[in-house]
């Protein structure tokens, strides 16, 4: 129906795909950070944001 929201019946793992070595995952009042090393493969912190840890 138009408009729903469905809702997964389970979270599938990994959150995030691909190659996210050493997680460390933050909140931050509502809000979640998580950071992953990637030096091995580039400069730079990867910053991911969410609201549920899920999404």
């Amino acid at each position: 129906m138009m408009g729903e929201t469905i809702i997964p019946d389970s979270i599938s793992n990994p959150i995030c795909t691909g190659f996210h070595p050493v997680p460390s995952i933050c909140r931050v009042g509502e809000d979640y950070y998580l950071v992953t090393s990637s030096f091995t493969w580039f400069t730079g912190l990867p910053i991911y944001h969410s609201r549920d840890l899920t999404n």
